[in-house]
């Protein structure tokens, strides 16, 4: 494609028989083509019948709270964040940290001594 402002973008590729895959954050720059290797999976099956009813409430697939995710982008742009991902995650709500020379993460109350992450 030409013509596509430098910038952070977010790419969403579908096609009929395969899930849906969306791609965050591919810096587009002019300095260098952006290339990107994207593998689909399948989801068409041979059935023999297909019955289809309409259901009261649509589900959505549900993803954990408390799962962030952290992209390089992300923590380069983050505002203070210095290139240091841990200064990134102290800046996320429910994390908190000890002092300086301590490499401490305390999220949700957690103390230091806390060593199980189940």
């Amino acid at each position: 494609m030409k013509d596509i402002v430098p910038g952070i973008y977010n790419i969403r590729i579908s096609s009929i028989g395969f899930i849906t895959k969306t791609i965050f954050e591919i810096e587009v720059t002019r300095a260098k083509p952006s290339v990107i290797v994207v593998e689909l999976e399948p989801t068409a099956k041979e059935l023999n019948e297909v019955v289809v009813k309409a259901a009261p409430f649509s589900k959505q697939a549900e993803s954990p709270i408390s799962v962030r995710t952290i992209s390089s982008n992300e923590i380069q742009r983050a505002p203070g964040g210095n290139r240091d991902i841990s200064r990134v995650i102290q800046s996320l709500p429910g994390v908190g940290y000890t002092a300086s020379f301590r490499n401490d993460i305390l999220v949700r109350g957690g103390s230091p001594q806390k060593t199980d992450f189940t």
